[in-house]
């Protein structure tokens, strides 16, 4: 249940994980966890899917982790120079899937204003279809800390601020992802990869 994962506000530096899929069958929320996120969570490859926010994270602060999620969403009404992780990420994202539909305000990112943190092994699908500007892949100042974060784009143009950007058909290229953790991942030839639940 959506309450359940907005309990995170309650303790920010706990730990959690997704049990199963969350579908949110469209809503629309202003931001998920209204903090500054210093705990873990893993998605276990489950997905939060079908709704529309504007940040899903107040922050990722220093400490805080986000690994094996599975996002599919759209953005709208994002304040300037914040992003789906929220204002800064000082923390870890890793063996993260977004698929990610921009709305019109300029200054959208992924990952916030800026940020000393690292995201690794991370796909991000992106839609543009409002031709918005400074829409930006990794963080709108700085450069985010990436090791094989990948991203593709359609609609408008995409910045990157930090990830690596691939064609589609690139992304749906297996040697891409050389030395991924297929434990983690499938990657199939012809795909782009999806997580593996558990």
């Amino acid at each position: 249940l959506i309450q359940d994962f907005q309990a995170i506000n309650g303790n920010p530096t706990g730990k959690f994980y997704l049990a199963n899929d969350l579908d949110l069958g469209g809503a629309s929320y202003n931001v998920l966890v209204n903090a500054y996120f210093a705990g873990i969570l893993d998605g276990r490859g489950h997905e939060i899917r079908n709704f529309t926010v504007s940040n899903i994270f107040g922050a990722i602060a220093a400490g805080g982790v986000v690994k094996n999620l599975a996002v599919t969403c759209s953005v709208a009404n994002m304040g300037g120079n914040m992003g789906l992780f929220g204002l800064e990420m000082l923390g870890t994202v890793e063996n993260c899937r977004l698929e990610i539909t921009f709305g019109t305000t300029q200054f959208q990112t992924v990952f916030g204003r800026n940020g000393t943190g690292t995201a690794s092994n991370c796909v991000l699908i992106l839609h543009n279809p409002s031709n918005t500007l400074n829409v930006f892949a990794g963080l709108c100042l700085g450069s985010l800390n990436c090791d094989q974060v990948f991203y593709c784009y359609d609609g408008g143009s995409v910045t990157s601020g930090g990830p690596t950007q691939k064609s589609e058909d690139s992304l749906k290229q297996a040697a891409t992802y050389k030395g991924w953790d297929t434990l983690v991942w499938n990657i199939t030839e012809g795909e782009i990869p999806t997580l593996k639940a558990w």
